[in-house]
């Protein structure tokens, strides 16, 4: 797998945070390309409903999005879009709030060896260290990093 683009999602007004990522991309070598977030503050309800539903996402997740975190899906989907529009077969979308340790520098080795490996036929790689643990089985492992499966909690009915 060829170079894979990196996409940075950061807010207008959060130029602190854009330092600290730029900071540790010049650190470890690597560049990146910002994308505007779409800041939940600004954003109109017409905007809003093009891209949600608040009564689909009630159906499914049993709790509705706020402004805030609508807009972070915004914010990807402009990712997705540059993707998209680029001629890259994949790309690596970070949040502002990444904390990168030196083992991302040798993101894009593992990546190009997952590509050629059992698990070549993956749509979405999320790179996370959960805040809170999450229960996952490890898979595989590629260099520094670990492949992981997480585990879907069950969904338990009760009637009283």
């Amino acid at each position: 797998m060829s170079f894979l683009p990196l996409f940075l999602i950061n807010l207008d007004r959060s130029p602190h945070r854009l330092k600290d990522v730029d900071d540790s991309m010049r650190e470890l070598g690597l560049d990146y390309e910002r994308v505007p977030a779409v800041d939940g503050r600004a954003t109109s309800t017409a905007e809003v409903n093009a891209v949600y539903s608040h009564k689909l996402n009630v159906e499914r997740y049993n709790y509705d999005l706020t402004q805030g975190e609508i807009a972070c899906y915004m914010s990807h989907r402009k990712a997705w879009k540059k993707l998209l529009d680029s001629d890259h077969p994949a790309a690596i979308i970070l949040e502002d709030d990444i904390v990168l340790s030196p083992a991302f520098a040798k993101l894009h080795d593992a990546v190009a060896d997952i590509a050629n490996s059992k698990y070549a036929n993956w749509d979405i790689i999320k790179l996370a260290q959960p805040f809170k643990p999450k229960a996952s089985t490890p898979v595989d492992t590629f260099g520094d990093f670990t492949l992981v499966d997480y585990e879907k909690p069950r969904w338990a009915l009760a009637a009283i």
